[in-house]
């Protein structure tokens, strides 16, 4: 889907600033796109509008202080992140955009809500070669990093290493995990793991595995189902050898 705004009037056409959506399914005012005045007909009377894809976060202060520039609503300020408190007058986004001592350091990508944070590492989408985020800066309509032409619309993060599951295996954030309590020997069900949740399931009556067979087979291997009396039933011959063993050695 694009949109176009009207930059150039012509007659019958519509008014002047007039922004028309090309999804004719969705759009209001399909009918001027419908009665011929669109953008493939006269191009040089619209302007493609094209929606900027981030959201700036906050901004950091190049001289190492370390209380971010955030927004509250009446402009960018270094604010104290647990109070709230204010210890700046407030800056316009194009004002602290264009202030040398101010550099963007987090945003988020509106079309995913991802957030990157420089410090970050990133990679181009298909590609496994990762490196550090080292600034932030506005590209047109979208954020680049690192001062490169791709905007953060083609970057990923590199997910991060959480803990290593019972099976050996690395979970990272977004990753599913099983649980098994080994008081009762039972699965726990699957989780998401994820960053904030890092504590969960940490104490050690809790196994955490990778795979639903991972944990089938460690309870199969581990749960204390089986009594003495159920060992005789199914080993009689061996038990009763055992038996008159013990008798012998007791004197009995």
């Amino acid at each position: 889907m694009k949109k176009y705004k009207l930059i150039k009037e012509y007659p019958g056409g519509p008014p002047l600033g007039f922004v028309l959506n090309t999804d004719i399914k969705l759009s209001t005012t399909w009918c001027w796109y419908m009665a011929g005045f669109n953008p493939a007909t006269f191009p040089e009377n619209w302007e493609e509008v094209i929606e900027k894809d981030y959201e700036i976060l906050s901004f950091k202060q190049n001289s190492g202080i370390k209380e971010l520039w955030l927004n509250d609503g009446r402009g960018w300020a270094r604010t104290n992140y647990n109070t709230g408190k204010r210890y700046t007058r407030p800056y316009s986004t194009e004002e602290i955009l264009e202030h040398k001592m101010y550099s963007i350091y987090s945003v988020k990508r509106l079309s995913d809500g991802e957030i990157f944070t420089v410090g970050d590492k990133v990679s181009l989408q298909g590609i496994d070669n990762y490196s550090n985020i080292r600034t932030l800066t506005v590209y047109g309509n979208n954020i680049s990093i690192n001062g490169y032409i791709n905007s953060i619309q083609y970057y990923k993060k590199q997910k991060q290493l959480l803990f290593t599951t019972e099976d050996d295996v690395d979970i990272f954030d977004g990753d599913n995990y099983f649980v098994v309590d080994t008081n009762r020997y039972i699965n726990c069900g699957v989780y998401e793991a994820s960053s904030t949740t890092t504590n969960l399931f940490r104490s050690p009556n809790y196994l955490r595995f990778s795979t639903i067979d991972a944990t089938k087979e460690y309870i199969f291997n581990n749960n204390p189902c089986l009594s003495l009396n159920d060992i005789k039933k199914h080993t009689q011959s061996w038990w009763q050898a055992l038996d008159n063993l013990v008798k012998t050695r007791l004197n009995l």
